[in-house]
């Protein structure tokens, strides 16, 4: 679920194109190229990208456009995307890497970029600039100046499968085993106190 900067609530399932709420009905968006969109993510002009293990999806004003490997997408299947406040799109792929698109061009980020894993989770911004990406069993990264830089170990288990960037400056991180928290340089485990430790 997803608000653009129209106000529409967006929404979308494994099984049926995107639909949105429309005064007091759900419109479902025609000619739309894949089935299914995992995430849902408003820019700050108007559109809307989508996840998809078929690519990714650019709609605006009733036209969508898929992305695919043919266009430069490092990877068919993505699973994550951040629209930073330059307009640049970040898409994280499962395992290969990340992809960057701005105005038609694409730059491909892996292992050799400082990724410490290709099974890209999530990417969330962070003050100046900064990015936080999470990487399936291979911890998480940090983007600054121009490259990824894994960050220190500590995180409960390894299955990553939610993060969360916090005014303090601290990163959340969710996984199959619990919570754990990085702030000035040091990982704090919660696991203990919650009512179950699987976070997504």
């Amino acid at each position: 679920i997803a608000k653009d900067t129209s106000g529409r609530i967006w929404f979308s399932s494994n099984i049926t194109a995107p639909f949105y709420r429309k005064g007091n009905r759900f419109v479902k968006v025609k000619r739309f190229p894949v089935v299914g969109a995992s995430c849902i993510v408003p820019d700050r002009k108007g559109g809307v990208w989508f996840c998809s293990d078929q690519g990714a999806v650019f709609y605006k004003e009733g036209n969508a456009q898929l992305f695919t490997v043919d266009n430069g997408l490092a990877g068919i299947s993505v699973q994550t995307i951040y629209v930073d406040a330059g307009h640049g799109v970040w898409l994280g792929t499962k395992n290969k890497g990340i992809s960057y698109y701005k105005k038609g061009r694409w730059f491909t980020m892996n292992r050799t970029h400082g990724l410490p894993g290709l099974n890209v989770k999530a990417v969330v911004g962070a003050p100046g600039g900064e990015l936080i990406a999470t990487t399936f069993l291979s911890g998480v990264a940090r983007y600054r100046k121009g490259r990824w830089q894994r960050m220190s170990v500590g995180i409960v288990g390894e299955r990553i499968q939610a993060i969360a960037y916090a005014p303090d400056g601290a990163v959340w991180v969710g996984t199959a085993s619990g919570v754990s928290r990085y702030y000035q340089g040091y990982w704090y485990n919660l696991t203990p106190i919650l009512p179950h430790p699987d976070v997504r």
